[in-house]
C-alpha cells in the first residue's frame, strides 16, 4: 500500500508535480496509452517506448507554464519521476522532439477526428457528463519557433536532416512560421470539446457549418438527441436552414439571425415587434450595476416554408451606443457636405453629376434632411495695368458652378427606425416555446461564448507552444493531442464546480475563503487550481512511500478542498 507523508519544505529530489499526477490519473482512467497504441502501427518487440507513451508525454508537457519549442520537451521531464509516469527504465532524454515528431506523423495519418471523438466520449462517460447543448465555431492557429539553440554536434545525421525538415518544412517561403490552419470545433455547454477537425487555412465559417452537420447527426444518433445546436450567425444560410428543419433529420438550433437572411427577416421582425409593442422585461444574466438588461418580443414568421421563432432582443448595452452612432452619422454627413461644397465645375452638367454622386453617398447616411441646389457663380476680372480712356480693355468673365447643401435637421422616422435596429438583435430558432421560453432561448444563445472561451484557452502559450512541424500529418496529430489537453483542463474545472455546488448544498452557511487571494470561492477555474498547486509535488522516499510538499497551511487547505471537489484524494493519485 502506498504511504504518503505531508511536509512543508522544498526539495530538489526527483518529483511528480501534483497537476501531473492528476492528469496522469485521468489518462489512466480511460486507458489513453493503450488506446493510442491500438491506433498506431509499431514494433512492440523492439520499441522501448510505445507511441501512446510519447503521446502522453506531449499532453503532460502542456501542463508546464514554461514556454519551450517541441525540441525541448525532454527538458520539462528532467527532474520528474519518469519511471513512474512512463515505465521502468524510461528516462527524460527519450522524450525528445524526434521521437515525438515521428509519433505525431503516425498519429496524424489516423482518423484524428474519429479518434478524438471516441476519446472525448470516454472522458464524458467517466465523468458522467451529459450533452444538453452543442456549440459550433472555428478559429485559426499558427505554429512558429526557433531552433537556434540546438547543439547540432550532438545529433546524428538522421536527426540533423529531420531538424532541417522541421525548420523549413510546411512553410513554402522558408520564413520562421508555419502557415495557419483552421480548427472546426463542437463543444458541449461547458465548453468541453467533443469534435475537432483541422481544416485548410482558408476555410470559412459557412463551409465548416455545412460540414459540421454530419458530426451533429452522428452525435444525435449516439445519444445527444435532446441537444440543441447553438452557433453564431454564420450558421444561418438558406441551405443549412432547410437541412436543419428537415422532418426526418431535424436539428434543433438557436442562432443569431443575419441581417441579410431571408430578405431581411431580422429587420422585419424588429419593425413588427415595435408595431405590436408587446415587450417582456427579462432583466440581466449577470450581477452588478453595469450588467446588460434585456427586453424581448416574440415574432413568428414562415421562413422557406417552416414556421420559425424570431426573438427580438432589446439590449441596454446596444441602446447606450445608439446616440454615439447617430452623432457619428452626422459627422460623416458634414464631412461629405464639406468635401462636395468645396468643388467647382466649369459646366452645369459636371455639377449635376457631382450632385448625383452626393445623393448616392447620402442615401447611406440619410438620418438627416438636406436641401441642395446648384449655384451659378460669375467672377469678373479686369485687365492688368492702367485702363486706357480711348481703348479700354474688356472685362473677363469666368462662370463656374458649385453645389450648396444645407442640413435642415433629423429625419424623425428614419432616426426612430435606426434606433430600433441598432438597439436590437434577433435570435432565430426552431425550438418550440414549450421547451424554451423567451428568457431560456436568449440564455441558450448567450451560452455560445463558452466555445469562444474554449478557443482562447487553446491559443494560450502553455498549450500552443512555439513549435515547428514539417508536414500536415504532424500538425493534425499535434492539434488532436492539444485538444485532449484542453479537454482535461475543462474536465478539471467542470468537476471542481460540480463538487463545489454539492458542497454548498450540504453546507449552505460555510463560506469557503479559498479563492484568489483568500476570497470566497464561487466558480473555481483550472487556472486557480494550477496556480494553487504549482509548488505542490510528490517525492519518492523508498519503494512505496512518497512525501507531498505544501508551502503553507492555507495552501494545504486550498488544494485539499479543490481536490475534494474534483473527487480526488491525495493518496489516490499515486
Amino acid at each position: 500500500m502506498t504511504k504518503i507523508k505531508e511536509v512543508f519544505k522544498r526539495t530538489e529530489e526527483i518529483r511528480i508535480p501534483l497537476i501531473i499526477a492528476i492528469v496522469n490519473t485521468i489518462l489512466k482512467r480511460i486507458e489513453f496509452v493503450e488506446q493510442i497504441n491500438k491506433l498506431i502501427q509499431w514494433d512492440e518487440a523492439r520499441a522501448k517506448v510505445s507511441p501512446g507513451i510519447f503521446a502522453k508525454a506531449l499532453i503532460l508537457s502542456t501542463l508546464f507554464e514554461l514556454r519551450a519549442p517541441l525540441s525541448h520537451i525532454s527538458e520539462r521531464f528532467r527532474r520528474l519521476d519518469t519511471e513512474y509516469l512512463f515505465g521502468e527504465g524510461v528516462t527524460f532524454e527519450e522524450m525528445n522532439s524526434y521521437s515525438i515528431g515521428r509519433m505525431l506523423e503516425k498519429l496524424g495519418k489516423c482518423d484524428c477526428v474519429k479518434t478524438f471523438k471516441m476519446l472525448a466520449a470516454m472522458f464524458f462517460k467517466e465523468f458522467n457528463i451529459r450533452i444538453k447543448r452543442l456549440h459550433s465555431d472555428t478559429t485559426t492557429i499558427s505554429f512558429y519557433g526557433d531552433y537556434t539553440d540546438i547543439d547540432e554536434g550532438d545529433l546524428t545525421e538522421e536527426e540533423r536532416e529531420e531538424m532541417l525538415k522541421i525548420v523549413r518544412g510546411y512553410n513554402k517561403d522558408g520564413r520562421p512560421e508555419c502557415k495557419q490552419v483552421v480548427i472546426g470545433r463542437i463543444t458541449n455547454e461547458e465548453g468541453l470539446p467533443i469534435v475537432n477537425e483541422v481544416l485548410d487555412g482558408n476555410t470559412g465559417d459557412v463551409e465548416w457549418n455545412k460540414k459540421s452537420l454530419k458530426y451533429i447527426y452522428e452525435l444525435i444518433e449516439e445519444g445527444a438527441e435532446e441537444a440543441i445546436l447553438v452557433a453564431d450567425c454564420k450558421l444561418i444560410d438558406e441551405e443549412i436552414f432547410i437541412k436543419m428543419n428537415d422532418k426526418e433529420k431535424r436539428i434543433a438550433f438557436v442562432s443569431r439571425c443575419p441581417a441579410s437572411f431571408s430578405k431581411k427577416s431580422e429587420e422585419r421582425a424588429i419593425e413588427k415587434a415595435y408595431e405590436n409593442n408587446q415587450w417582456e422585461e427579462i432583466g440581466s444574466f449577470t450581477e452588478g450595476e453595469k450588467a446588460t438588461k434585456y427586453t424581448v418580443a416574440e415574432v413568428t414568421e414562415e421562413v422557406y416554408g417552416y414556421e420559425t421563432r424570431l426573438l427580438v432582443v432589446e439590449s441596454s448595452a446596444l441602446e447606450s451606443t445608439v446616440d454615439i452612432g447617430i452623432e457619428k452619422t452626422r459627422e460623416k454627413l458634414e464631412n461629405l457636405v464639406k468635401e462636395t461644397e468645396k468643388k467647382k465645375f466649369d459646366c452645369q452638367r459636371d455639377a449635376k453629376k457631382e450632385l448625383e454622386r452626393f445623393k448616392r453617398a447620402y442615401k447611406k447616411i440619410d438620418l438627416y434632411e438636406c436641401e441642395y441646389k446648384i449655384e451659378k457663380e460669375i467672377i469678373e476680372k479686369k485687365a492688368n495695368g492702367r485702363p486706357s480712356k480711348s481703348n479700354p480693355k474688356p472685362v473677363t468673365k469666368t462662370i463656374s458652378y458649385r453645389i450648396v447643401i444645407n442640413i435642415t435637421g433629423e429625419n424623425s422616422k428614419k432616426v426612430e427606425k435606426y434606433r430600433h435596429i441598432k438597439s436590437c438583435f434577433v435570435v432565430i430558432s426552431n425550438v418550440g416555446k414549450e421547451k424554451l421560453g423567451s428568457r431560456e432561448l436568449l440564455e441558450t444563445y448567450k451560452g455560445q461564448s463558452v466555445v469562444e472561451t474554449s478557443f482562447r484557452y487553446f491559443k494560450e502559450g502553455a498549450l500552443a507552444s512555439v513549435i515547428y512541424l514539417k508536414n500536415p500529418e504532424r500538425i493534425t496529430g499535434l492539434i488532436m493531442l492539444l485538444n485532449i489537453s484542453l479537454l482535461i483542463r475543462g474536465l478539471i474545472q467542470y468537476s471542481m464546480r460540480e463538487g463545489l455546488k454539492e458542497y454548498k448544498e450540504e453546507n449552505p452557511k460555510d463560506e469557503l475563503r479559498i479563492g484568489w487571494n483568500g476570497q470566497p470561492l464561487k466558480a473555481p477555474t483550472y487556472k486557480l487550481f494550477f496556480k494553487a498547486s504549482e509548488d505542490n509535488y510528490f517525492v519518492k522516499e523508498g519503494d512505496a512511500e512518497y512525501i507531498i510538499n505544501y508551502y503553507s497551511d492555507f495552501n494545504k487547505l486550498q488544494v485539499g478542498m479543490l481536490l475534494k471537489f474534483m473527487g480526488f484524494k491525495v493518496k489516490d493519485l499515486l
